[in-house]
């Protein structure tokens, strides 16, 4: 195993392919199997080649007796394969933010995108395998709430529209075991939901600092992935602090909808302070 902590529905892949006649195990009870798989982790327990390990409430998980116990960043993307390190967290990642979150932001797809892709990767894995997987419904990697990691709260945003984004929005760092979300991720995903990035002042002053660094990262993911309302709260943001003008952001402009509910930060009540340009309410 190459992973610094993992759980059966990890294991039991190595165990199918490691089984002697693989041919033979079609024909297998599937009952024989699991006896065989629970015997096998109980052998490498008693000889103190693998450990059990308590990472997260409802999370079976294993380790080697070599390793360390890795970060809770790296354990969440490892025990989810499907979650990234987003908002506040990825901002710290990418030093993007000097803050230290105590509690982890992860981002992962809606259940049923999150279970085709579980069994792609399944599939994947298994090969001509899988069969004998399905058939005998061995352990599998599950779509399970997060609530505390180690010392760590876990905040996940999940929504189907991350659905059709969601190979784009992060990056694997494969080196790391995590997945986090890309620059231009972070910028879009703190004009869609500020209160998950350290409220909409901190949105500000990153907007602010690191804005002009990375405008090209920042357009391009708002303009393909942001929708009216954000594209007009990023487009505001940025022209305070870069003045040089870009067509991305005249089209923006060019294209607001008028509407008494568009406001700059979306959780906080209306203000009289406006926008004309913009078309929102600048409620800071």
């Amino acid at each position: 195993m190459d992973l610094p902590v993992f759980q059966d529905a990890d294991l039991i892949i190595a165990f199918l392919h490691s089984w002697p006649d693989t041919e033979a195990l079609s024909e297998m009870p599937c009952d024989q199997i699991r006896r065989a798989y629970r015997r096998h982790v109980e052998t490498l327990e008693e000889y103190g080649a693998l450990e059990s390990t308590k990472v997260a409430q409802g999370f079976a998980a294993y380790q080697l007796p070599t390793t360390r116990l890795p970060p809770a960043q790296q354990i969440v993307c490892i025990l989810d394969p499907f979650a990234y390190l987003s908002h506040l967290s990825a901002l710290a990642w990418h030093g993007l933010s000097e803050r230290l979150p105590r509690t982890l932001f992860i981002s992962r797809p809606s259940r049923s995108h999150w279970q085709s892709l579980a069994n792609a990767k399944r599939e994947a894995q298994l090969g001509n395998l899988a069969e004998v997987h399905n058939r005998c419904r061995l352990p599998n990697h599950r779509f399970s709430e997060f609530t505390r990691i180690g010392k760590h709260a876990v905040h996940t945003w999940t929504s189907t529209r991350l659905d059709r984004e969601y190979h784009s929005a992060f990056k694997h760092i494969s080196d790391q075991h995590v997945r986090v979300a890309t620059i231009g991720r972070c910028f879009l995903d703190m004009v869609r939901a500020p209160e998950l990035c350290g409220g909409i002042h901190h949105v500000m002053d990153v907007y602010a600092e690191h804005g002009p660094t990375y405008l090209e990262l920042i357009l391009t993911e708002i303009d393909t992935h942001g929708n009216k309302i954000e594209q007009a709260r990023a487009g505001y943001l940025l022209e305070e602090v870069f003045t040089g003008g870009h067509p991305i952001l005249d089209k923006w402009s060019a294209g607001v909808s008028r509407g008494g509910s568009r406001k700059l930060d979306p959780s906080a009540d209306y203000s009289e302070r406006y926008s004309e340009k913009w078309a929102i309410s600048i409620n800071v």
